[in-house]
């Protein structure tokens, strides 16, 4: 397979890239880097993010491709770019999918222009790997239904307006073939939202409570009882992680200008054999799950992305990220642990930074032994 942008897509690409180069400095870089030594991992910017939606590019994936939305994705992650999309995308992929014509004219131009924002309502206290066995009930009541249960681990659950919800609505059936997913809004009474900050991805986390909630029946995204296969379709969207290829690209150069520059006894760093070892492995790892992303990106051009795809995309790559954030941390030394503020930080504090977000990479959107059942089961039809 050889993959290759279009020139209209490498032009756009440029634009992108060019308008975050000018956008990202100054007051406002400070004032990230403020927000990433808060614990906050990946900040956000409702009024950066306005600007990007007047641009049109929230909307790229509806509006021209998922090709052209991955390259905003990817950029966005190399500038470390405050705006979260990623659910955005997730949810815009379902409604596409499986939505009416009406929710697609609601719902579509509402994603793109950032009026709605999207957390994240899969795991609960009691399953996170086996979503299956969740206990949130939307019970039908006339034209509404009524919430009940609690979502925990929700990604943006401070910040969002809305939730993606998966609720069950039939409990007479096997737990797969029982759950709906639901577009709530959390601005509504019986809605309790409560922080729960992580130790590397910042404060945007929260548990989710639904009391007597009662949600208009024209939230239900596609068929009621067939959640758990739009799920499963959307999981495989989510698990694109085109964005984070941007940040490891943009950690790879600031390590390697950083070993360049770098001497210790009057000798350069990157003529150290070790060091230049530990960085050619990452270099490989890095472009490998580059490109993991972009088979799955070219697959979704053509038709369903086939879930072993993604699963060995993010698999690989998120193994990469905590690969990579040890590197840092032992080419930094003792100055890795120091945060931004420092006047002995290296690189900003990036290194610090990623290393605290590095655990959870391979627990968030499924743990690698999830996406190594999927490879095996679903990839080379293996047994369960």
């Amino acid at each position: 397979m050889r993959f290759r942008f279009t020139e209209e897509q490498q032009r756009l690409r440029q634009e992108i890239d060019d308008y975050f180069r000018q956008e990202i400095s100054g007051e406002f870089l400070e004032w990230l880097e403020r927000q990433r030594e808060g614990s906050i991992f990946s900040p956000e910017s409702p009024e950066f993010t306005q600007k990007l939606a007047e641009k049109g590019w929230l909307g790229l994936q509806y509006s021209r491709g998922f090709q052209e939305g991955s390259i905003f994705e990817e950029e966005v992650g190399y500038w470390r770019a405050p705006v979260a999309y990623h659910n955005e995308r997730i949810v815009g992929a379902i409604v596409q999918s499986v939505g009416s014509d009406e929710q697609k004219e609601y719902f579509l131009p509402r994603l793109a222009s950032g009026e709605i924002t999207i957390a994240l309502g899969y795991t609960e206290p009691g399953c996170g790997s086996d979503l299956a066995a969740l206990t949130t009930r939307a019970v039908p009541d006339g034209d509404e239904y009524v919430f009940n249960g609690q979502k925990t681990y929700s990604s943006r659950g401070t910040s969002a307006n809305h939730a993606i919800v998966a609720a069950r609505t039939n409990t007479e059936v096997p737990k797969h073939k029982g759950i709906s997913l639901f577009l709530a809004p959390l601005d509504i009474p019986g809605v309790t939202i409560r922080p729960l900050p992580m130790m590397g991805w910042g404060a945007d986390m929260a548990e989710l409570f639904f009391d007597d909630v009662r949600v208009p029946a024209f939230n239900l995204i596609g068929e009621r009882d067939r959640g758990w296969y739009h799920l499963a379709a959307s999981l495989d969207i989510q698990r694109v992680r085109i964005g984070e290829v941007g940040v490891h690209r943009r950690m790879m150069e600031e390590l390697v200008e950083f070993v360049k520059e770098t001497k210790i006894d009057g000798e350069s760093l990157s003529k150290d054999p070790f060091v230049r070892d530990m960085l050619a492995q990452r270099a490989i790892e890095v472009e490998v799950a580059r490109l993991f992303n972009y088979r799955s990106v070219w697959a979704a051009t053509k038709g369903p992305v086939p879930p072993h795809y993604t699963s060995m995309g993010t698999m690989y790559l998120r193994e990469t990220s905590q690969r990579l954030a040890q590197t840092a941390t032992e080419i930094l030394g003792l100055y890795a642990p120091l945060k931004g503020s420092s006047k002995w930080a290296r690189l900003k504090g990036s290194a610090e930074a990623s290393y605290r977000a590095a655990p959870g990479y391979t627990l968030a959107g499924g743990t690698s032994e999830i996406q190594r059942n999927v490879i095996a089961q679903r990839g080379l039809g293996l047994p369960r």
